[in-house]
């Protein structure tokens, strides 16, 4: 966008302030729910942050939404923010999922993705997981099946966002997810936390 306006001169004939001014304008324009209600329909996103993307923050970033001492104002998570989150953790815990588990640690992972699916702050996101959990249960009969059904559940997310697709292959999945790099570091898990 930036890119649009030097192309065109805003810059230099109005200067930073009224390129900042004109990116302001649209701002109030700028996210699917705003433009949806606005045009008189029902917005397809929800109106909890949670439901923003990163271009919904950056046009109220451009719109000069900070706080009073100019510092960053601390907001609750966007859609795309809480997503990242979410599936990272999601992995992350398949990963160090046991290989034989108990049936307390069955049900555990269970839960956890009901659990997900029925409290999951993105409102459409929520729905389209319990759809697809009551479609396609979770596979919590080892490590190796249940990451493999949370990498394929990402990709037909992933999918629909048009992003790219993982490998769901065992060892990419643990590469990734557990046995990968830390940080570039030597450290111990001990001194990671702090504790050495």
């Amino acid at each position: 966008m930036f890119a649009r306006f030097a192309a065109n001169g805003l810059f230099g004939r109005y200067g930073m302030t009224g390129a900042g001014l004109a990116l302001a304008g649209l701002a109030a324009y700028s996210s699917p729910s705003q433009r949806a209600h606005a045009a008189g329909k029902s917005p397809i996103d929800c109106a909890e942050p949670v439901c923003d993307d990163k271009k919904d923050m950056f046009f109220s970033m451009m719109a000069g939404k900070s706080g009073k001492s100019g510092k960053k104002k601390e907001c609750p998570l966007n859609r795309a923010q809480l997503g990242k989150s979410t599936w990272e953790f999601l992995h992350t815990t398949a990963a160090y999922y046991p290989d034989d588990p108990s049936e307390d640690e069955k049900k555990a992972a269970e839960g956890l993705i009901n659990g997900l699916a029925t409290l999951y702050a993105c409102q459409h996101c929520r729905e389209h997981l319990k759809q697809h959990v009551d479609e396609h249960p979770p596979d919590v009969s080892s490590r190796v099946a249940f990451s493999k059904w949370l990498c394929e559940t990402h990709n037909i997310v992933n999918k629909v966002l048009d992003k790219p697709q993982f490998d769901c292959s065992d060892a990419s999945i643990q590469r990734r997810w557990r046995t990968g790099c830390r940080g570039g570091t030597d450290e111990t898990a001990a001194e990671t936390l702090g504790r050495e």
